[in-house]
């Protein structure tokens, strides 16, 4: 009767991820972030409709990731940010209709474009892919990700402008751009994005103006900035890269726990008796 299986953070060590564990009849979450576990991320040969979670975060994990991911068929949460995976990530991952949160951040992926296959998968909530090596422009597609709360592609060699489309998505609150190859002014509807809460574009080389989120009586929800100020106009940084050496200097994961930096709460996840998935 196993629902949640959690060992994370428990120094644990191996070769490989035991996929007889996906058999489990009743199993929905796996948690074996922050272990030893090395080896291959696993080949998948039989359908599983059952797992909603799996972080397999902060481990050792090298090689690609299997074309067999889409076996996974009902999950909603993928982790496997902070490994030393490589290659690229596998088009099967648009066949996967249900994945809300995908997070590969911090993996030396080969060099090359946000995957096109994201386009159809209009449930994502949250895509985080800081430090894999992408580069390329955030493609047209990126107004279709209507469910979109956050979306990290720092630490990259992104580049072009920021598009338009960006800043109209309706549900997105946090945008992480920083530490990329980005140029250019900032388009006009930066304000349009009323429920922002966090905006990092630091170390970039944009420019444009930022004040209509410094006004107060603008209703806006955001709560933090980081903008390089000789070229951003930005009265509320709360730290501007130009100026401060150590400014916004931390790598963040966007996937670690349900609290995360800057006040960020998931909604939805309960692990309880009965695991909802919101």
């Amino acid at each position: 009767d196993l629902v949640q299986f959690d060992i994370s953070a428990c120094d644990l060590e191996g070769d490989n991820f035991p996929t007889d564990i996906l058999t489990h009849p009743k199993l929905e979450v796996i948690d074996f972030s922050d272990n030893n576990i090395a080896g291959t991320f696993p080949v998948i040969t039989f359908e599983n409709r059952i797992l909603r979670y799996l972080s397999l975060a902060g481990n050792d994990l090298t090689g690609i990731m299997p074309g067999s991911i889409d076996s996974l068929v009902d999950i909603h949460h993928l982790d496997i940010s902070g490994n030393d995976m490589t290659g690229t990530i596998p088009p099967a991952l648009g066949k996967m209709p249900k994945l809300m949160y995908f997070f590969a951040s911090e993996n030396p992926f080969d060099s090359g474009p946000l995957p096109e296959f994201f386009s159809k998968m209009t449930l994502l909530r949250e895509l985080s892919m800081s430090g894999t090596n992408l580069n390329g422009v955030i493609p047209d597609w990126i107004s279709e990700m209507k469910e979109l709360v956050l979306f990290d592609v720092s630490y990259n060699q992104m580049q072009g402008n920021v598009p338009e489309s960006l800043w109209n998505l309706p549900k997105l609150s946090y945008l992480l751009l920083n530490r990329n190859k980005f140029s250019g002014n900032l388009p006009t509807g930066v304000g349009n994005a009323s429920n922002m809460k966090l905006l990092l574009l630091d170390k970039n080389d944009i420019s444009g103006d930022l004040l209509e989120y410094c006004d107060k009586n603008a209703g806006h929800q955001l709560t933090k900035i980081i903008a390089d100020c000789d070229e951003v106009s930005c009265d509320c940084c709360d730290c501007c890269s130009d100026h401060e050496h150590n400014c916004n200097d931390d790598i963040m994961f966007t996937n670690l726990g349900f609290n995360w930096q800057h006040n960020y709460t998931r909604v939805g996840y309960a692990f309880s008796p009965e695991i909802l998935f919101g």
